[in-house]
């Protein structure tokens, strides 16, 4: 919402580890929340990247720090 981060990187970070369910069903919400999600929702169809290359940068980032 600060614009740290785009919705392209949360879309990514999704696709690798679902972490959007788990947000839908902790954050309470009503005004912001399901005005981002939507927002992503529809802009995934129309992103295309290597899911497994991302994966790999995921995996050094995160495990291997």
């Amino acid at each position: 919402m600060r614009k740290n981060i785009h919705p392209e990187t949360m879309i990514i970070i999704d696709s690798c580890v679902d972490y959007l369910k788990i947000w839908d069903k902790e954050i309470d919400d009503d005004l912001i929340w399901p005005k981002q999600k939507l927002l992503l929702d529809k802009y995934k169809p129309f992103m295309s990247f290597n899911k497994d290359k991302y994966k790999k940068i995921m995996k050094n980032v995160f495990i291997n720090s």
